[in-house]
């Protein structure tokens, strides 16, 4: 895992779109955890903890998390240079914003193991007022279509916290429902909203139409790769292979 954590770090640098760990040690790890680094080494070390939890907790949250695409891509890149612009400067702003991340990351652990869903919620929104203030007002990492967003769901009880997902700018959210609500009661409700709107019916003008929503569940594997072949194929290869892989053809993929 050690070897993937920082190979996959060395390409993202050679590819010049910055990153980090998190992707890929959330991705291979299984389950929710607490990643941690040690300061002042190079390369990092990193440590990872499996938080535990309840089965009865583990439902509420695949049950009560939603991941949604916003329908607006983005560019990590730009925003995390406004990240490194900030902290090189070593503000007295950025410097306490990154020991009160460190805080709302045990805080997210805590209400995890503890098996407080709505305390979770409301630790992921206050990381993501921590991460706009980390990229800064000019970076463009909260647009104003999210906000509008969180705030009719917000103002409607149907969410306790919400977050852009990696750098921000657009890409994917995930929100925490408020308990009676899930991914299919908040997509009728925007759909009804945009109906309004349609009829002259009132709203503010928000379209989220272009938004697709989709329920999630924690991961209890975690990331894996199989495979397929090492030889060069053709023919009946292909076709052995195409039966056994589920219908992938290799021969489809080549350059």
């Amino acid at each position: 895992n050690d070897f993937v954590f920082h190979a996959v770090l060395m390409i993202e640098q050679l590819l010049t779109t910055g990153g980090g760990y998190q992707d890929q040690v959330h991705g291979v790890v299984p389950g929710i955890k607490l990643v941690r680094s040690s300061p002042y080494q190079v390369p990092i070390d990193l440590s990872v903890d499996r938080i535990r939890c309840s089965d009865d907790t583990l439902s509420a949250i695949n049950r009560r998390f939603v991941l949604a695409f916003t329908g607006k891509p983005r560019l990590a890149k730009g925003i995390l240079q406004h990240v490194l612009d900030r902290w090189t400067r070593q503000s007295d702003e950025i410097v306490d914003t990154v020991s009160k991340l460190h805080v709302c990351s045990r805080d997210a652990a805590d209400a995890v193991a503890s098996g407080d869903v709505d305390g979770l919620g409301r630790a992921l929104s206050a990381y993501w007022k921590l991460k706009c203030a980390m990229a800064g007002p000019e970076s463009g990492v909260e647009p104003r279509e999210y906000r509008e967003l969180v705030s009719v769901l917000r103002s409607e009880g149907m969410i306790l916290g919400a977050s852009l997902c990696g750098a921000g700018g657009g890409g994917f959210m995930v929100a925490v429902a408020s308990e009676g609500h899930d991914c299919e009661s908040i997509k009728k409700f925007l759909e009804s909203k945009k109906s309004g709107m349609d009829d002259g019916g009132g709203g503010n003008g928000s379209d989220f139409s272009e938004m697709t929503w989709h329920s999630i569940d924690v991961c209890s594997k975690g990331a894996s790769c199989r495979v397929i072949s090492t030889a060069t194929m053709s023919g009946a290869e292909d076709k052995e292979v195409d039966e056994a892989n589920d219908g992938f053809r290799l021969g489809d993929h080549r350059l």
